[in-house]
């Protein structure tokens, strides 16, 4: 559960002090103030010259004075001139009621200055320095489990575990163990480098964005592609991000996802707790995306054939360079879904 309203299962880990939490919202309460400001505080310092514009003793007044998601993106756009306060209070107002995970509305309250500033981020690539570090889960659990035998004093970083049903029968039926092990293998690293390419944050907005790369990198979500050996599955990832039109493959990339395969899957211990959890976590992403991103068919449209809906923040910011193709549809993921739910109950069963 997250840290802060221990209502809603936590999704993020915060960088400073490894508090689990489940939105912006619960990230800036004021019993995480001290990690909340010093971020922000963080991106505001790293202006030039900002420190000596600001002439505010504290960070409590700075937060006061300058709001903190907008205040980089003021500054820039207006160097040569002093901060208005008035300017800066009128913001206050207009985030006052506005929920900070909702892009769309946050777009919608900025003024034609504040977007330009915003856009001028996002096309120098220096919206990437405000994204604090991201440890996946998979790692902190990797790391607790390392130092402590099972401790249920330790807040739990797995996903929630799918809920429904499995076909168990089926799998019993089914006598390929070793490719279908592949084909896990093959999902689990579409997963982590989706994962970390996203930073994390896909449960959100960009869900859809994060569905597309993650059956874009995995051929056995994509096309039903049989992989037979350990080099042909985790390989095939390899290729297919750096063929993407979309998503960036570096030499970065590309070690982090063979340190992220080894660390799971040579663990015998916690290789199929993290996998389970892996593949619940995909099945939860699904049936969020089947249930938040399809309207009504429009006339003409095959019902669940229907494209994804993506607004209007997104398809501004989608990319630097490329606009992401959404090939799936509400059928397609349904039937990917089932497909994970298997895959499931074949670690369950088998292990792997």
């Amino acid at each position: 559960k997250c840290g802060i309203c221990k209502e809603i299962e936590s999704r993020y880990i915060c960088p400073k002090c490894n508090l689990q939490y489940c939105s912006h919202i619960c990230y800036s309460d004021p019993t995480h103030s001290e990690c909340y400001e010093l971020f922000f505080r963080n991106i505001l310092l790293s202006s030039v010259n900002f420190s000596s514009k600001l002439n505010i003793p504290s960070t409590a007044q700075l937060f006061k004075e300058v709001p903190p998601i907008f205040a980089k993106m003021d500054i820039e756009s207006s160097s040569d001139s002093a901060i208005d306060s008035d300017d800066d209070l009128d913001i206050v107002e207009r985030m006052k009621n506005i929920n900070l995970d909702d892009s769309n509305a946050v777009w919608m309250k900025l003024t034609d200055s504040e977007k330009q500033g915003f856009e001028n981020l996002v096309k120098t690539g220096e919206i990437q320095n405000m994204i604090p570090d991201f440890e996946p889960w998979w790692i902190t659990f990797l790391a607790r489990n390392a130092v402590v035998e099972i401790n249920n004093d330790l807040p739990n970083v797995l996903p929630r575990a799918w809920t429904k049903e499995l076909p168990y029968r089926a799998v019993a039926k089914n006598v390929h163990k070793r490719c279908i092990r592949m084909n896990i293998l093959n999902i689990s690293a579409s997963y982590f480098f989706a994962a970390r390419y996203f930073n994390g944050e896909f449960y959100h907005e960009i869900i859809a964005e994060f569905v597309q790369v993650l059956i874009d990198l995995s051929l056995n979500l994509s096309d039903n592609y049989i992989f037979d050996t350990v080099d042909e599955a985790t390989q095939s990832v390899f290729q297919q991000a750096h063929n993407s039109d979309y998503v960036t493959f570096s030499d970065e990339n590309k070690k982090f996802l063979l340190s992220d395969l080894k660390s799971v899957f040579q663990n015998s211990r916690d290789r199929v707790r993290i996998v389970s959890g892996l593949l619940s976590d995909v099945c939860w992403i699904l049936d969020t995306a089947i249930r938040t991103l399809f309207g009504k068919p429009k006339p003409g449209e095959i019902p669940g054939e229907q494209p994804p809906i993506i607004d209007v923040f997104n398809q501004r910011f989608l990319d630097h360079n490329q606009k992401l193709k959404f090939t799936f549809t509400k059928n397609s993921l349904f039937n990917i879904l089932k497909k994970i739910e298997f895959d499931l109950a074949f670690i369950h069963t088998y292990e792997i």
